[in-house]
């Protein structure tokens, strides 16, 4: 038997995307990102009489299950809050540009988390064991045997928030089940932001977001996910480092 760590990560989809758009009315589960036909496949727990008509919907027992190619519709979409559209083309996107993942621009779906989707999830070391769209954002939970296939993850997002770790070592081997981790090298507010962030159920599925961290320190929500990246990695590290 070998270690094993639990994880589920968060990445934002576009705002002007029908699936996104979908997943604000419904909760969108056994979501499948086909890296090569570029597509979305989910089932959606409700069918709303006015979902959004770029979406291939079929009613089966009771619930929808639907499609979407990226490739197709997004960009001539209105945004949702009635901005301008720009003037960027789907074509123009590179989707392994991992800063296009977690930007959103004004030219519907360029540039954007759900153009950048079929680029992240051929990159994973290991597939999702459940992947679904809630309220515009996806939440994928793996099943890993290390830290460096959690960091492989997170890269291939192009960022992306870890949102529950669950680890479960393996003690037949002559290691201790608990690991003293070193914590000298995460900074001052690193650990209050840490503190913040457990204490506010940040990684329990009900618990606060970062936006909402963010607003109770007074910071940017760039700056709390990067500090809880930080101190993620340094803890992990350690615990599934060689030789521990």
């Amino acid at each position: 038997m070998t270690d094993t760590i639990q994880v589920q990560v968060a990445a934002a989809t576009c705002d002007r995307c029908p699936v996104t758009a979908l997943s604000e009315r419904t909760t969108l589960r056994a979501v499948r990102v086909d890296p090569d036909d570029a597509r979305v496949d989910f089932v959606a727990d409700d069918s709303p009489a006015d979902a959004p008509s770029e979406l291939d919907l079929l009613e089966f027992a009771g619930r929808a299950h639907g499609r979407y190619e990226l490739g197709r519709g997004g960009a001539d979409r209105e945004p949702r809050d009635g901005g301008d559209e720009g003037d960027g083309e789907r074509g123009d996107h590179d989707p392994s540009d991992p800063d296009a993942t977690s930007t959103p621009s004004d030219g519907g779906c360029t540039a954007c988390a759900c153009a950048g989707l079929p680029s992240a999830f051929s990159g994973f070391p290991v597939s999702p064991r459940e992947t679904l769209i809630d309220e515009g954002e996806l939440l994928a939970t793996f099943v890993l045997t290390g830290y460096g296939e959690l960091q492989a993850i997170v890269d291939a997002f192009g960022g992306a928030e870890v949102r529950r770790i669950l680890v479960d070592r393996d003690t037949n081997d002559g290691r201790p089940d608990v690991v003293p981790v070193d914590l000298s090298d995460v900074t001052e507010r690193q650990a209050t932001v840490a503190a913040v962030a457990v204490e506010e159920g940040y990684f329990g599925p009900d618990g606060a977001t970062a936006d909402e961290i963010a607003a109770e320190l007074g910071v940017a929500k760039s700056t709390v996910s990067e500090h809880l990246r930080l101190v993620t990695a340094t803890v992990l590290s350690q615990l599934f480092g060689e030789g521990i």
